[in-house]
């Protein structure tokens, strides 16, 4: 059945005529999106994303996580940073992201190997949702390769991201 002036769909403005369409359907993606990983804090570590998109559906990721030496994280301390390739292929910061990783980082008092620089990469594969217009939700997975004064490490991720967006 053709669509007439008389039952316009919501999304049409009919003042400036019948093939028009509003302006207010037109909305932006977020450009930021700032999250924290909550769970870490049981250790005494704090997990903090960054990340900025620059352009449709891609974005670079930064990642800053603190470790302080407490009973709870055996005295280990130091600090992990990473940056990463986000893809979006759904919508920007909202729906599957897909993830490359290259990090490095200083640890203190770990078990079997002491004192270490590292570095290393990793992929994720993870979702993410926006609730309302900023409120963010994040989970995802995947695997590091670490290099420890030449020895390998493999280790699994999982991540539980709480933030903003916009």
């Amino acid at each position: 059945m053709p669509s007439s002036d008389a039952d316009p769909p919501a999304n049409r403005d009919v003042s400036a005529g019948p093939a028009s369409v509003s302006k207010e359907a037109v909305v932006s993606a977020p450009t930021v999106s700032l999250t924290l990983s909550p769970i870490p804090l049981i250790i005494g570590s704090v997990t903090m994303h960054g990340e900025f998109s620059f352009a449709d559906h891609h974005a670079l990721e930064i990642v800053f996580s603190p470790l302080i030496p407490s009973p709870l994280s055996n005295g280990a301390g130091g600090i992990d940073v990473s940056l990463g390739y986000r893809l979006y292929p759904m919508n920007p910061f909202d729906g599957l992201t897909l993830g490359v990783d290259l990090l490095t980082g200083f640890a203190s008092g770990l078990p079997f190997i002491g004192d270490a620089g590292y570095y290393g990469m990793g992929m994720n594969l993870g979702w993410k949702w926006i609730v309302g217009d900023t409120f963010t939700i994040g989970v995802g997975g995947g695997v590091q390769v670490l290099s420890f004064d030449s020895s390998p490490l493999v280790r699994p991720t999982l991540d539980f991201e709480l933030g903003v967006s916009f």
